[in-house]
C-alpha cells in the first residue's frame, strides 16, 4: 500500500510517521503539512492507494482537499482522521468522497486496521461516527429501489453501516473473510458504486436496508 499522510500538527504527524514506518506492506511515501503539496504531487503523476488526512488544515481544508484529490485520482481511498465529530463535518467529508472517518483519539491499532479495511473495500468508522452516519442518511432517505440484493447482501450492508469491520462480520456470520469480500464486490456492482461508504450511504438514502 502506498500511503500519504496530510497533517499540519507536527507532533501528531510525527507520531503517525513513527507508527506507520514500522508496518509491513505499508509504504509511507509522503507526510504533507497541507493539501496543496499533496495536490501538486498528484498533478505531477504520483498515485497513492490511501490518503490519511486531517480536516482542519491551513489553506485548503481537508474536505475540499478530498474533493479535489478524488477529481484528480478517483482510485485513491481517503480516510479522515480528525477531532471533529459534528454531523455537518462528517456529512461534508462523506459527500467530498471520504472512504472512512476516524477520530484522533482512536487507538493506534484501530488506525492501522482502518488502512487495511479501506483497501479491502470496507468503511472504517469509529463506533460513535458510524451511529451518526446511520442517523444522517436515515434522515435524508428517498423511496426504496430494488437492486436485486440478496438477504445475505443486505445483512452484510447493515452490519457495515453499523461500523463493524469485515473480519468481525465474517466471524459473526460464520463465513470466511474472502466470502465477505466477494459479497461486497457483488454489492458494489449491483448498486453501481465503487466503495463501501458509497454503498452504505446509497443503501440508507434509498431505504435498501
Amino acid at each position: 500500500m502506498t500511503l500519504w499522510l496530510i497533517e499540519d500538527d507536527a507532533f501528531f504527524r510525527q507520531m503517525l510517521v513513527d507508527l506507520l514506518d514500522g508496518v509491513d506492506n505499508v509504504h509511507l511515501a509522503h507526510a504533507f503539512e497541507a493539501c496543496e503539496p499533496a495536490l501538486a504531487a498528484l498533478q505531477a503523476g504520483e498515485i497513492p492507494d490511501v490518503i490519511l488526512s486531517d480536516i482542519s488544515l491551513p489553506g485548503i481544508k481537508g474536505t475540499e482537499g478530498a474533493r479535489r484529490i478524488k477529481a484528480l485520482c478517483p482510485t485513491a481511498q481517503i480516510v479522515m482522521l480528525t477531532i471533529h465529530d459534528d454531523d455537518d463535518t462528517i456529512f461534508e467529508a462523506i459527500c467530498a468522497g471520504a472512504s472512512g472517518y476516524l477520530l484522533k483519539n482512536a487507538p493506534a491499532g484501530r488506525i492501522l486496521s482502518a488502512l487495511d479495511e479501506v483497501q479491502r473495500g470496507g468503511v472504517p468508522f469509529t463506533a460513535p461516527v458510524a451511529r451518526k452516519v446511520l442517523e444522517l442518511f436515515k434522515g435524508t432517505a428517498t423511496p426504496v429501489h430494488d437492486y436485486g440484493l440478496t438477504d445475505r447482501e443486505k445483512e452484510i450492508l447493515l452490519l457495515l453501516a453499523d461500523g463493524i469491520k469485515q473480519k468481525q462480520i465474517a466471524e459473526q456470520l460464520f463465513l470466511s473473510l474472502y466470502t465477505i469480500e466477494t459479497h461486497l464486490r457483488n454489492i458494489y456492482a449491483k448498486l453501481h458504486v465503487r466503495n463501501g461508504i458509497a454503498a452504505v450511504s446509497k443503501a440508507l438514502r434509498e431505504r435498501i436496508i
